[in-house]
């Protein structure tokens, strides 16, 4: 009985495993089917997100600049530049003005086109004939525009937003006012996105105006940068100065991240949100935990429940064994008989045993 008994373990044990290894198989091929699909929809709902919140910051920061351009009507629309007057007039009414300036500008000053000259409200005079606001203004149709930043560090650049005065139709040069980049620089690093995620900003040559390293600000190009940290961010910054928009993965010297990436409106500008991969991939990364803790769970689960039932099962061939094993000895009871308890094949060999025994009897 000890010998069947431990066969009937045996085999018991050989078909949990048998069948907790296929349906292990079957459930991690569906855990990771499933797992691809939710975290390609994850990933896309995450990229839609940021995307989301990209616009509205950049919308923010575009209507911060609109005010500028609308605070720069106290000169265009000033009663000398109505009346026609010369530019010396518009020079001495800018001098006798400077109390105007707007909180939010570090200087004004009045572009010449004829001269090639900036006439500012504290009394300079600036060769700007070479600059590119200056040379942008000139071009037909532009009646204003945003300039990239001028400076070395976030602290001493400034921008400029221009906007043009004619006279009888004849563009005959701009009021510029300067607007520092630190204040803007500060107002994008405030942009954050969970607990790695971050935001910069890059004029229209690809250099950086704005980042959580203020030590690269005005001094690095990530478009052109060749260093070993910046270098994965090429291709991205080169979409982003063209006016293009959309999303690519960059491998920097801290780990993978996600980058999306939009124009700012008004100007040759584009900003971006910057992610961590791990942090993209927390929620997708959960759920492959999750899944194969249940598959695990299921699995011993599968396998306990077969080796119970197919022990169980074949419980009913002890009976027969002793029976069989007592006949062998010579012992045996030919009058007794088997409980039939299963109808199953268990139950068929149990009366097969019994009717083989009532025909030795009646022999």
């Amino acid at each position: 009985m000890n010998r069947l008994q431990k066969r009937n373990g045996q085999l018991a044990v050989r078909f949990g495993i048998t069948l907790g290894i296929e349906i292990l198989l079957l459930l991690a091929l569906l855990g990771i089917a499933s797992v691809f699909v939710v975290r390609r929809a994850l990933i896309k709902e995450y990229i839609a997100s940021t995307e989301l919140i990209l616009a509205g910051r950049t919308d923010y920061l575009v209507m911060r600049n609109s005010k500028f351009m609308q605070q720069m009507r106290m000169y265009t629309m000033a009663d000398v530049v109505k009346t026609g007057a010369s530019r010396e007039d518009i020079v001495e009414w800018l001098l006798a003005h400077r109390k105007i300036r707007s909180g939010d500008f570090e200087s004004v000053m009045y572009c010449d086109f004829s001269t090639g000259k900036g006439y500012t409200d504290d009394g300079q005079v600036l060769d700007v004939a070479n600059t590119e606001y200056f040379n942008t203004m000139k071009g037909d149709g532009i009646n204003q525009c945003i300039s990239n930043p001028f400076g070395t560090s976030k602290a001493d650049s400034q921008y400029f937003v221009c906007k043009s005065i004619s006279i009888d139709k004849e563009k005959l040069g701009f009021f510029a006012a300067g607007i520092s980049l630190k204040k803007l620089a500060e107002a994008v690093d405030k942009v954050k996105i969970g607990e790695g995620g971050y935001a910069f900003l890059l004029d229209g040559r690809g250099t950086v105006m704005a980042y959580p390293d203020d030590s690269i600000v005005m001094h690095t190009n990530f478009a052109t940068d060749s260093s070993a940290a910046f270098s994965g961010l090429n291709s991205i910054a080169q979409a982003m100065t063209s006016g293009g928009s959309g999303f690519d993965w960059y491998q920097g010297s801290s780990g993978r991240e996600l980058v999306v990436y939009q124009p700012f409106s008004g100007t040759a500008w584009a900003m971006a949100l910057a992610v961590p991969a791990k942090q993209v991939f927390t929620t997708s990364n959960q759920l492959i935990k999750l899944v194969v803790v249940l598959i695990l769970a299921i699995t011993l689960i599968l396998i306990a429940t077969a080796f119970f039932r197919v022990f169980r099962a074949l419980k009913p061939l002890k009976g027969v064994d002793k029976a069989i094993q007592s006949i062998a000895a010579g012992n045996a009871d030919l009058t007794q008989r088997l409980a039939v308890s299963a109808n199953n094949e268990i139950g068929s060999v149990t009366a097969g045993f019994n009717a083989f025994m009532e025909k030795n009897c009646t022999n």
